[in-house]
């Protein structure tokens, strides 16, 4: 690891010799051959040294990489900034490692230091769809939050990081509660890893239960919601059919050992095995279950090769190795184990046991990164009870309302930007998840944002939260004319005074009013005298405690029905030539109809009488709609 020394801010132009001319030059940037805005520090009477720019670990997916900014060397000694400042360096490098030499020269003293380049060969051609990958941490080392978490943040990973809770303490080296709370709000999977370490088949049944309902119990009173998954200390335990049916007591699955790609189906290759099953047919335990989970020990790659270049070599080979999965069915994903985490900037010095080095980390997640893999955690893992398999839990994307406060009670992610109608909250242990390119604009001088305890804002790389005056023109500036609008309106049977007549509802018989029922088979559905709603569609009555749209959403004052063909499903417009108020309502487009084709809106007012005269005042042709 290269000694830095500390410098002055001061940069001193280099005299290069072009020709016969002297030239006084201060570069922004570093490359192959010259010095690039190196920083000198003059100090008289101090020796001539030379610091050359951190290693870099990097990748191509050909023979041979240019890279044009090698970094900042540091100079210091007597008459530095009149030195002469070069590297060997060229301006294409080959896969494997370069050691480059920086010089600086003075009065005929030249004095040098080394940099090395590695670099990694990457495939091309992978499918998207086995582009996945689970990235975990054992122990819950505290290098993990001071080292590891600012590289997570940097390319928006999200990690599992399994606790022993017992060892969880403010003076300790693993994590502190707080700490733990921290990932866990920025989106970390926190997980149980026992109490206290131990080799799960060499206890006493009242110690195991200690071990994993204890440590179950205390990350809970920590905090940690949805604790479910449990990773056997030493890979020991899984294959223990007395171990296994108490760590089912308390929790869903668990990881259990070394070893390469998780098969999802139990398929493995070589198994006559179809499905996850704990118990063959003859009550035998079965080679692979919902208890063992395998994972690919990253520091067993790391002793193996004592090279972090190679290590990163293995680490794109693993990630990139999963080749069965299809864009509805997930079969194969690679996970990464870890444990602690050191500062290292140099590709010549080997990490400590069971420790992985900054830079080797930096370049790995910067792979994920870059090549667009998805990441996700043991939480996004599910067991289907009926088929015995593990699953995938899909993405739950984000609706925002039309109107009023946005309220948020379960995970989901933000697909595209938008602009919060008023305050945001997000409650009842979830995260709301604004990925790269998103944007989610809130106008904080009239709203709020508030994360009740236990749930999480997770904001990823390239995502964003920004203040938003709700200038409606500028937002949505995308118009067309020559709209048609119409309204519609959920009648209240209040309202009407027909004759009472019997409905059969699944094969329950009520009565309701007749000309309220004949509003009901019109408009879809009707509040009833009794609170609930009636509702007709696909030919037949139908009850429900919500008048609902087409999609099953709970139809409120904004919502409208559109063509898909025209207006695409979810999308938020404005309707500016609409009457006050309707004029500055953000519309979302989560409804259809039979008789709602090409450029045709129809307005959902809300309900009573006084909706149903809204529909008339909002009826019009020739209107303008702006997304």
């Amino acid at each position: 690891m290269k000694n830095l020394k500390s410098v002055s801010n001061l940069i001193f132009p280099l005299i290069l010799f072009v020709g016969v001319v002297f030239l006084a030059i201060t570069f922004e940037t570093a490359f192959a051959g010259v010095c690039v805005n190196c920083l000198s520090e003059n100090i008289e009477n101090t020796p001539l040294e030379i610091i050359a720019p951190d290693d870099i670990l990097t990748y191509s997916t050909n023979d041979f990489l240019s890279i044009e900014d090698l970094g900042t060397p540091i100079v210091s000694g007597s008459g530095s900034s009149f030195a002469i400042i070069a590297n060997n360096a060229t301006s294409l490098f080959p896969l494997g490692k370069t050691t480059i030499v920086w010089s600086v020269t003075k009065d005929g003293e030249t004095v040098t230091d080394t940099q090395t380049v590695g670099v990694a060969s990457a495939p091309t051609g992978i499918d998207p769809a086995n582009k996945i990958v689970l990235i975990e941490f054992a122990d819950g080392w505290k290098s993990v939050f001071d080292l590891g978490r600012p590289i997570f943040d940097t390319y928006g990973i999200k990690t599992t990081q399994f606790i022993i809770c017992g060892s969880v303490e403010n003076n300790s080296p693993h994590m502190s509660p707080e700490m733990i709370l921290t990932m866990q709000s920025e989106g970390h999977d926190i997980q149980s890893h026992t109490m206290s370490h131990p080799n799960l088949s060499d206890l006493s049944a009242p110690e195991r239960l200690f071990e994993l309902g204890g440590a179950k119990e205390c990350l809970e009173d920590f905090g940690i919601n949805d604790v479910k998954v449990l990773s056997f200390p030493y890979d020991a335990g899984w294959d223990d059919s007395e171990v296994i049916e108490d760590v089912s007591n308390f929790y869903q699955f668990a990881r259990s050992h070394s070893g390469d790609l998780f098969y999802l189906h139990c398929d493995y290759p070589g198994s006559t095995q179809e499905d996850c099953s704990t118990f063959d047919s003859g009550g035998n335990l079965n080679e692979e279950h919902r208890w063992s989970i395998p994972s690919i020990n990253h520091n067993n790659l790391e002793t193996f090769n004592s090279d972090d270049l190679q290590t990163f070599q293995d680490f794109i080979q693993a990630v990139n190795a999963a080749t069965l999965n299809t864009n509805t069915i997930v079969n194969q994903i690679p996970i990464m184990n870890y444990h602690k985490i050191n500062f290292n900037d140099s590709l010549e010095f080997n990490s400590p046991s069971f420790s992985t080095s900054t830079i080797l980390l930096e370049a790995e997640m910067k792979y994920l990164k870059e090549n667009n893999f998805t990441i996700i955690t043991q939480s996004d893992l599910a067991y289907d009870e009926e088929q015995n398999h593990f699953v995938v839990l899909p993405i739950t994307e984000c609706i925002v309302p039309p109107s009023d406060d946005w309220i948020i009670n379960s995970h989901c992610t933000l697909i595209e930007s938008k602009i919060a109608p008023g305050s945001v909250l997000v409650q009842n242990n979830s995260v709301l998840t604004i990925p790269d390119g998103v944007t989610l604009g809130i106008d904080f001088a009239n709203f709020n944002l508030t994360v009740f305890s236990g749930s999480g804002a997770l904001i990823q790389s390239g995502g964003a939260i920004k203040q938003m005056e709700l200038n409606l023109e500028d937002v949505f500036n995308s118009c067309t004319n020559e709209w048609d609008i119409t309204g519609y309106h959920t009648p209240i049977e209040s309202d009407y005074s027909g004759e009472f007549i019997p409905v059969v509802i699944d094969t329950v018989e009520r009565e309701f009013r007749e000309d309220f029922v004949d509003r009901v088979m019109v408009n879809g559905w009707g509040k009833t005298l009794a609170g609930d709603y009636l509702g007709w569609y696909s030919n037949s009555f139908h009850l429900n405690d919500n008048a609902l749209d087409s999609e099953g959403n709970v139809l409120v004052v904004g919502i409208i029905a559109v063509d898909p063909t025209i207006i695409d499903p979810n999308t938020n417009l404005i309707i500016p030539t609409l009457p006050e108020p309707w004029n500055e309502v953000i519309f979302l487009s989560s409804d259809v109809g039979p008789s709602i084709i090409g450029k045709h809106i129809d307005v959902f007012t809300g309900e009573g009488a006084a909706a149903a005269q809204e529909t008339f005042r909002i009826t019009g042709s020739n209107n303008t709609v702006c997304e």
